[in-house]
């Protein structure tokens, strides 16, 4: 087999199975045991009275799966029920109700929560936004940091405002926990990169914060010193990837779709839209068009 064929289905292997949610339905921490599909069924009834007190409409299939995999950038399990993350109070998805449901602080299910965290989510309705901003800016925060929203400008600035001289607040977003062990959103980095470029102080800040905790924790992390040059790195971006020596630039979507171009294997892009398979890219010359993510690499 040609080695340009084995490298193409080693990437494309790593790429399907990162995006494969982990099931997190039971959470055991001690003598904390919870089977949260169980909990949601149980709770279903006061769900539905909620959804429909507050006249929820659900949106479509597609939609409610498109825009969840924006924020986990994972693809639902099938079940109807999935939670989200390993957590005692997590997000999980109901899809049969194109929800995400989380607890309330005083009672299980909160229809005001429920109603404008999915009214935001799926609607971009900046009302509710609003109202979560003021009644449960907690509970957005901590959306934010456990998903790395990077991809929604509007609550990632929320975010950052909110967070700007707050360490702690900047490196909990840039870096998650898995398995005992740390890793580095580089995408992350590079959104805050960009929205924080025009006010050099605060985007030192948040870099530096970032800085600091790779080298104070490195024993945490399996390969600091990548993510620290990466940090260091001033042309930190996105950059062509592949063993052809230079990426097709189509028109849409599709191998075979028309090509507009080509761009050289080790140049620096700009991503424009990455909610799919194929990025949306911008070159140096100005040229936008599709490229599959296998070839697009961060560093």
């Amino acid at each position: 087999m040609d080695w340009k064929i084995i490298i193409l289905f080693l990437i494309v292997t790593f790429n399907s199975y990162s995006q494969k949610i982990e099931d997190y339905t039971i959470f055991k921490d001690g003598e904390v045991y919870i089977n949260f599909r169980r909990y949601i069924q149980k709770m279903m009834p006061q769900i539905d009275a909620e959804l429909e007190k507050y006249s929820y409409k659900k949106p479509t299939e597609e939609h409610y799966k498109k825009v969840i995999h924006s924020f986990i950038n994972k693809d639902l399990l099938p079940q109807n029920i999935v939670v989200l993350n390993d957590d005692l109070n997590p997000y999980i998805a109901i899809q049969d109700k194109r929800i995400i449901y989380t607890e309330g602080d005083e009672v299980d299910v909160d229809g005001l929560i429920l109603f404008h965290l999915n009214q935001y989510l799926f609607y971009k309705d900046l009302k509710s936004l609003e109202w979560l901003k003021d009644n449960h800016a907690d509970m957005l925060s901590n959306f934010v940091v456990t998903f790395g929203v990077y991809r929604d400008k509007t609550l990632l600035k929320w975010y950052l405002d909110e967070n700007i001289n707050n360490e702690t607040g900047i490196q909990v977003l840039f870096y998650y926990r898995k398995n005992t062990r740390e890793f580095i959103r580089k995408e992350m980095v590079l959104a805050v990169d960009k929205m924080l470029r025009g006010t050099p102080n605060e985007h030192d800040f948040a870099i530096n914060a970032a800085k600091y905790y790779v080298q104070r924790y490195s024993h945490d992390f399996d390969n600091p010193k990548e993510i620290i040059d990466f940090l260091f790195n001033s042309s930190r971006g996105y950059y062509i990837e592949d063993p052809d020596g230079y990426s097709n630039i189509r028109a849409d979507k599709s191998t075979s779709s028309k090509i507009l171009g080509k761009v050289k294997s080790g140049e620096k892009i700009d991503v424009l839209d990455d909610t799919s398979n194929w990025y949306l890219i911008k070159t140096k010359e100005g040229l936008k068009g599709y490229v599959h993510k296998s070839r697009i690499k961060i560093k």
